[in-house]
């Protein structure tokens, strides 16, 4: 049961079942907001917060993890800035509009463990002593994917959006565009994903002769990386001078509320208080709008898919 979204030795989740449901979740509880968005800033708010959360833990599909220790938790550092990184490449080909969501997705993917230290794309940009390790590291998660697998992974959240969007009235109006774009995103994977494989296969077979530091300051990769965590923490769109930080962090307040609960019904495990008693709160806070987080239906296929681990099925 590989990729995985979540193992801690106790509890396994799997990748693209998270996904969709995270991407479910978005959309069933922020119609109303999406709306007012569309509305208000002549933005496809929906189409970018669906395709945002529909591939925000991509980069998990990385064979690069650690173990905690005491928590025996699988951890994937900067995984969101790999899945950013995957997302802001793809639309290469797409026109301006097209592109331009695609950006703020990626933008919104990034900054959805910002509450944590470090992990807020302006923080990363900030760090001058410590970014090249940061784009050494997305750079190893991304050269660690496995390209068959991650189009695996966006194929079967494309399958599951597309079952479950017949029984989702809030999901209709947007199924076809989050397919489309899932479909531009699986086929760009290949190109994205091998110039940082055959990155990794240089950094071993040439150890002895340049040694690892030397090809990361003349790796292009890397100089593409920086200019991509760069652009991540700019809220303003350089071609037409418009202001895209109210879109961006709504859509990313939305994603992180979405990715919580979801994790709170997968069982997770947190060390984290603070994270449990955000939990209550949105909680607490949906009630009084009017929306039983229970009752939601995005969340009635979680027990359908978290599973007890078996450790001889990690790569």
């Amino acid at each position: 049961m590989w990729p995985v979204a979540y193992d801690d030795g106790r509890v396994r989740v799997p990748l693209a079942d998270h996904l969709t449901t995270v991407a479910l979740c978005a959309m069933e509880l922020f119609p109303h907001e999406l709306s007012v968005l569309e509305r208000r800033l002549s933005f496809p708010a929906g189409r970018a917060l669906l395709l945002a959360a529909a591939l925000h833990d991509l980069g998990k599909a990385s064979r690069k993890y650690d173990r905690r220790g005491s928590s025996g938790k699988i951890s994937f550092m900067y995984h969101e800035l790999a899945s950013a990184y995957i997302l802001y490449r793809s639309a290469v080909q797409e026109s301006q509009e097209e592109r331009r969501v695609f950006w703020i997705a990626a933008k919104v993917i990034s900054r959805h463990h910002a509450a944590m230290d470090d992990r807020h794309p302006v923080d990363i940009r900030d760090m001058i002593g410590s970014l090249p390790d940061v784009i050494d590291k997305v750079s190893n998660t991304i050269g660690c994917l496995r390209p068959g697998e991650a189009e695996n992974v966006v194929s079967e959240v494309m399958d599951k959006l597309q079952k479950r969007s017949s029984q989702l009235a809030y999901l209709r109006n947007e199924i076809g565009s989050a397919l489309q774009d899932l479909k531009v995103v699986r086929g760009q994977l290949s190109r994205i994903i091998k110039p940082f494989i055959m990155r990794e296969e240089m950094c071993y077979q040439d150890a002895g002769k340049h040694g690892k530091e030397e090809l990361r300051r003349d790796s292009r990769l890397h100089r593409d990386v920086w200019q991509f965590i760069d652009n991540l923490a700019r809220v303003r769109d350089r071609a037409n001078g418009r202001n895209y930080y109210p879109i961006i962090a709504s859509l990313s307040g939305a994603l992180i509320v979405a990715d919580n609960l979801v994790a709170h019904y997968e069982r997770r495990t947190s060390d984290d208080e603070a994270s449990e008693n955000y939990m209550r709160h949105w909680q607490h806070e949906l009630r009084r709008s009017g929306r039983d987080v229970s009752s939601l239906s995005c969340l009635q296929y979680v027990e359908s898919y978290v599973s007890k681990p078996d450790a001889s099925a990690l790569p």
